[in-house]
């Protein structure tokens, strides 16, 4: 439905645009390879593939495709990592309508859309500080076990969405424990949750 509705937005206000839809991952890779697309809205929480993978994935083999990430996540959450691998902004969910056609317009003519509060973190970057706390220590996989972890899924069913073994995913989790000096699963959710990551 949500999708529907940012189709019907787009076509609406950008005149002569073509708007694909993708409801996963796979899905998402296939529209690509069977159309030149300019730009991709990129859920980075969609099913069958973990956002920032699929990011990668699609700046590798498609450069020149600038990439909107679109996320409910906090911006100190993700909008780093987002533009690190290659977007060409970050816009959360909640973003005024008018505002998310002139983000899009603006990535389609090769431009970033950097709202101000990803540009202070951008520069907090620079600058050597640490916006993102405890959180920068993580690799992008890390985060995303966190995330789940956040969300009280089992290990096994980390393991299956991720596409991931058990083992790999215990040691990411042994990791996490070990980075963020905490002392058992609970902790770990309790932190997820704190930080907003459920």
């Amino acid at each position: 439905m949500l999708r529907r509705g940012v189709r019907s937005l787009l076509e609406e206000q950008i005149e002569g645009v073509s708007v694909g839809e993708a409801a996963s991952g796979p899905e998402a890779l296939a529209c690509l390879e069977e159309a030149a697309w300019d730009v991709v809205l990129l859920d980075l929480h969609m099913p069958g593939s973990t956002g920032l993978d699929l990011l990668k994935a699609i700046k590798h083999r498609w450069e020149h495709v600038a990439v909107l990430v679109v996320s409910m996540s906090p911006e100190e959450q993700y909008a780093l990592r987002a533009v690190r691998a290659g977007a060409s902004g970050y816009v959360r969910k909640d973003v005024g309508l008018d505002n998310l056609v002139q983000a899009v317009r603006r990535v389609a003519a090769g431009e970033r859309w950097i709202d101000d509060k990803v540009a202070g973190l951008l520069a907090d970057g620079v600058a050597h500080r640490d916006p993102e706390g405890a959180l920068a220590s993580l690799s992008d996989r890390e985060l995303e076990v966190l995330r789940a972890i956040g969300r009280g899924q089992a290990v096994g069913q980390i393991a299956s969405a991720l596409g991931l073994s058990v083992k790999t995913v215990s040691t990411y989790r042994t990791r996490l424990l070990s980075k963020l000096g905490l002392e058992n699963n609970a902790e770990l959710m309790r932190f997820a949750i704190d930080q907003g990551l459920g």
